[in-house]
């Protein structure tokens, strides 16, 4: 079965495996061999979303059911300029407690969430 039946194939697409298995079902869907119902449970996904599915697959194809998030950074991310004022913090106030990457106490000062995620790549010596 082909990744673009249907379409035409201008560009190589990448697509993570719970994609492909969308796509995979929506073929099926379309060549009236799986019903929206069955997809929705195989998939674990609501009939509403698979019905959503369909929709962009008809309009745009296989790059329809790709993730435009992707490649984007999250909603949820630090600001660079934030970075460095909480490592401060960290080597600051909590360099005598030895604490390893991910057990810092929750931290609040100047505007920075009370939850921190710091990688070890971050914690570098200042």
């Amino acid at each position: 079965m082909s990744p673009l039946k249907g379409h035409e194939m201008d560009e190589l697409l990448t697509m993570s495996n719970r994609e492909i298995n969308r796509l995979e079902a929506i073929q099926r869907i379309q060549d009236k061999r799986l019903t929206q119902k069955e997809a929705a449970r195989l998939l674990s996904l609501s009939v509403r979303q698979i019905k959503r599915l369909c929709r962009a697959y008809k309009a745009r194809g296989a790059k329809g059911l790709i993730s435009d998030r992707r490649g984007k950074p999250s909603n949820h991310r630090l600001q660079a300029e934030t970075i460095p004022k909480v490592i401060d913090l960290i080597y600051e106030r909590y360099r005598a407690a030895d604490l390893e990457c991910g057990q810092c106490p929750h931290l609040e000062f100047d505007g920075v969430p009370s939850v921190i995620k710091i990688s070890q790549g971050d914690l570098t010596s200042p």
